[in-house]
């Protein structure tokens, strides 16, 4: 009877050190995660500021951009002679004179009226045509 008890005594014993080893376990696995977490959560937002601040310096460019298109724009410069000098499509020049009129550089004086008309113009300049480069297809 005694070696029954002490079987059982160690089989409890066996039992109540197994469910301490598993809250154990659990207890640090549940630190782990938290700390993973707050390290993500660190992450994510340092990701975030830094694509905004990606973003902000990408739209001071694109504004450089726009107001250098708008720029061409008012020396004469039709859309599609936009688009070949700056070998983009004819979609993207007016996107980037559209941008250009939205938010003038600043001492530029230009009416929107007088940007369309230029835009409607088809032929190029002579002083623009000479500076161009030609493409090698012979195009």
């Amino acid at each position: 009877m005694d070696r029954r008890r002490a079987v059982e005594r160690r089989r409890e014993q066996n039992v109540s050190d197994a469910v301490r080893e598993y809250w154990s376990a659990w207890q640090a696995i549940s630190t782990i995660e938290q700390r993973r977490d707050r390290r993500v959560r660190a992450l994510r937002d340092k990701i975030r500021h830094l694509e905004q601040a990606a973003a902000t310096e990408i739209a001071v460019h694109h504004d450089r951009q726009a107001a250098a298109v708008a720029r061409m724009n008012e020396q004469g410069c039709s859309t599609d002679d936009i688009a070949e000098l700056l070998e983009i499509s004819v979609k993207g020049a007016r996107q980037l004179l559209a941008a250009g009129r939205a938010e003038p550089e600043p001492g530029v004086q230009t009416t929107h009226r007088q940007s369309e008309q230029r835009l409607n113009e088809p032929q190029r300049s002579a002083e623009l045509a000479e500076r161009s480069p030609k493409p090698a297809s012979g195009q």
